[in-house]
């Protein structure tokens, strides 16, 4: 009886194997959709070192693998198992080399009174003050005691000082400078890391009055129109805080949110309509293509001859990159202009815009030029939402296509409003362990009942009045549509502060091993890219108990 039940056992094991291998060639055509994953490892790996290893460590081992493959490049199997590792050695030298690029002095230690002269080269609106980032700057007075002058500095200006620099504007200020803070926990935001990527030597606060040496002439031009924009918004909304709020949905600007403002937009799970982020890009690309799509097919002699399509695409590209050089090219603005400039020019090519492998090249885009992103929540909450939003539409598209086939409105309509829900369900559940993983919360019930109103609200009447009010402000004009952006998102924030007061609408846990993090992602892509019964191994790592 033994030996039966061991020989079933061994010929179960085999059919399930042999069902696996078949299943994994048949889906060939998805293989490339792995290739992200050894390069994030790679990079991982980088960043995860206690110390800094030789600059050409990995040029080295590039150098090695690729002689390596010569003798074998015709071999397939063996190539399938040396591109990983190619990939994996890519990660970590572009990380390596990223950090070799933009290295820079930092301070150690706090210094005493000092002036310093630099160029402006970024202002921030706070909720009270401001706040620069200094260039090319050059100390004026006081001591470093022995210290190299960093690229950069960042300095809060004083409350009442009435004088706010432009960028471009070269600036004396008497400030006390700071070392970079280190993360205040081990696994929390590490802002050393943040700032060196962006040549940030020292933080500090004014303790005179800035000076205005000289104004700025040239450049800094999508600096001074944002800094036009917030002053047409504080002009027509006399209240501070909803001012500050339109000014962060349109242009980026959120520093003057206060606190408690960005407290409920994260309880309530509507946050990332209020920074920038994709929506914003979807809306304002997708609103370029269908009007100007629209326009030229309203003339015969243009739709019957010219491309109207591809050429409405390519409006939508440059609108995009525009729109992300306006808002000051965040990192998420850089991800998402990045995906538009690829679904337009997959329009432009002929080819489907919404697969994984556009997702894929995106990520593998950004983490060869930007590296460090992959270690920030940024990256990896979007991306998340991205793959799963992209999967979920992809497995079921043919439902889709035959409910929307000659549908009457109303039913459009309710198509569109269950797409709200099942989007916001979907890429809560997509970002929810890193949710977890980087501010140990997140939105539960309440986070879904308030994006089914904010996101049509939103996509429909807040950002196209915003939209409007933008483009009308060289007439003067824009005082009506920014009434109705100001009470649209009065009223999002009104729900949005409902639903942050229900009880339990805030799920809150321990801190998280990086490892459990690791093993759900690489489930959640697994889920993601693979199709058939094979997909749902990937939930294994949701067993775990910390889960």
């Amino acid at each position: 009886m033994y030996g039966l039940c061991s020989v079933k056992s061994i010929h179960g094991m085999t059919s399930f194997i042999n069902s696996f291998r078949d299943n994994l060639f048949a889906q060939r055509d998805r293989w490339v959709l792995w290739l992200p994953v050894p390069m994030a490892l790679g990079i991982v790996f980088y960043f995860s070192l206690p110390a800094e290893p030789p600059l050409l460590a990995g040029v080295t081992a590039l150098a090695f693998l690729a002689a390596a493959s010569v003798p074998f490049h015709a071999n397939r199997a063996f190539m399938l198992l040396w591109l990983p590792v190619f990939i994996f050695a890519l990660g970590f030298t572009v990380g390596q080399l990223r950090t070799d690029a933009v290295s820079a002095p930092v301070l150690v230690k706090k210094t005493g009174a000092v002036v310093v002269q630099g160029q402006v080269a970024q202002v921030d609106i706070l909720e009270k003050g401001a706040r620069v980032v200094l260039r090319d700057i050059s100390l004026k007075k006081g001591d470093l005691h022995g210290q190299t002058m960093p690229e950069r500095v960042r300095v809060r200006l004083k409350r009442n000082d009435e004088t706010i620099p432009a960028a471009g504007d070269v600036v004396q200020v008497r400030a006390i400078l700071l070392p970079l803070s280190p993360p205040v926990l081990p696994g929390a935001f590490d802002f050393q890391r943040y700032a060196f990527f962006k040549k940030l030597g020292a933080t500090g606060y004014a303790i005179g009055d800035v000076e205005i040496l000289e104004k700025g002439e040239t450049g800094f031009f999508f600096a001074n129109l944002r800094r036009t924009i917030r002053a047409h918004i504080e002009r027509d909304i006399t209240q501070k805080d909803h001012a500050a709020l339109i000014t962060a949905f349109m242009v980026g600007e959120d520093e003057g949110i206060p606190e408690k403002t960005w407290e409920i937009c994260r309880k309530s799970g509507i946050a990332h309509l209020i920074a920038i982020s994709g929506s914003h890009f979807v809306l304002i690309a997708g609103f370029t293509f269908f009007f100007i799509r629209a326009l030229l097919a309203l003339v015969p002699f243009f739709a019957l001859r010219w491309p109207i399509k591809k050429i409405a695409a390519g409006a939508a590209m440059a609108v995009a990159v525009f729109y992300m050089m306006l808002i000051g090219a965040p990192l998420p603005a850089q991800r998402a202009a990045l995906s538009i400039c690829i679904v337009m020019g997959a329009i432009m090519l002929d080819r489907d815009p919404f697969t994984l492998r556009l997702v894929a090249f995106s990520a593998m885009a950004i983490m060869l030029f930007e590296p460090e992103a992959l270690m920030g929540a940024s990256f990896q909450m979007s991306f998340a939402a991205v793959v799963g939003l992209v999967a979920f539409y992809e497995s079921s598209r043919e439902w889709w296509k035959g409910q929307l086939n000659e549908a009457p409105w109303y039913k459009r309509y309710a198509l569109y409003l269950l797409g709200c829900f099942l989007s916001t369900w979907v890429a809560g559940v997509a970002t929810a362990p890193f949710s977890l993983y980087h501010f140990s919360q997140m939105s539960l019930v309440g986070g879904l009942f308030a994006n089914m109103i904010a996101v049509p609200l939103s996509s429909f009447v807040t950002f196209p009045a915003g939209l409007l009010a933008c483009l009308l402000m060289p007439f003067g004009l824009e005082h009506w549509p920014l009434v109705v952006t100001d009470k649209s998102l009065g009223l999002i924030m009104n729900v949005a502060e409902t639903v942050a007061g229900w009880p339990n609408s805030v799920h809150h846990v321990d801190a998280w091993p990086s490892a459990l993090l690791g093993l759900i992602t690489l489930g959640g892509l697994w889920m993601a890219i693979w199709q058939g019964r094979m997909r749902y191994a990937g939930g294994c790592p949701l067993l775990s108990p910390r889960c």
